[in-house]
């Protein structure tokens, strides 16, 4: 079973922060560049050093986990 969470993450929107939202293990699933957030789903195992990098990166104002539970996937 992989256990994953969902990340909120609200930025100063550049082109290559997609890029780095997927070198750290990250998957974009929703980006809203007017907006400035983007929903991430994270490995449960890796989430807090993913956290914790975000934290650290320019650009970056603020994460949050959601609230809601995601199902788990037999894979």
């Amino acid at each position: 079973m992989i256990k994953r969470i969902e990340l909120l993450v609200y930025f100063n929107y550049r082109s290559s922060m997609i890029q780095a939202f997927e070198s750290l293990g990250a998957s974009v699933q929703y980006l809203n560049k007017k907006l400035g957030y983007a929903v991430l789903y994270v490995d449960y195992n890796k989430s807090r050093s993913i956290q914790n990098s975000l934290k650290h990166m320019k650009g970056i104002k603020k994460v949050e986990e959601s609230p809601q539970e995601l199902l788990e996937l037999d894979i």
